[in-house]
């Protein structure tokens, strides 16, 4: 049994950054896949401030990327109109069989830009 066979899936938008240009980082291409999709958000106070924490996690089919692992991060993602850049990525592998069922990114709320230069 899989993350996948236990909770629902969603689909999500895959978004291929490039990064570090004049115009900020842009979305150069999209695709859309499925996965199954993990927000908590919490709301902490101290000194008279409040803090919203976020904590969002998508796991990924393996089959969907044919990419080392680790060169995901610093992509993005789009679920429920917001976007994500991926700060870490794991390999989920399964106990018994060491077969790898799912990546799981570990996500931070962003803003990309559009890329309107049809690259």
């Amino acid at each position: 049994m899989t993350v996948f066979d236990v909770f629902s899936q969603i689909d999500y938008t895959f978004l291929e950054i490039s990064r570090g240009n004049v115009y900020g980082n842009r979305v150069i291409n999209r695709r859309v896949l499925r996965g199954v999709f993990k927000l908590r958000e919490k709301m902490s106070s101290s000194n008279n401030m409040e803090t919203v924490d976020s904590d969002a996690r998508l796991h990924a089919h393996t089959n969907d990327f044919t990419v080392n692992p680790h060169e995901l991060v610093g992509q993005g993602v789009e679920v429920n109109g917001q976007q994500y850049s991926i700060e870490g990525v794991s390999v989920g592998a399964n106990f018994d069989n060491g077969v790898i069922e799912h990546l799981r990114f570990e996500l931070q709320k962003a803003n990309f830009v559009e890329d309107s230069n049809g690259e």
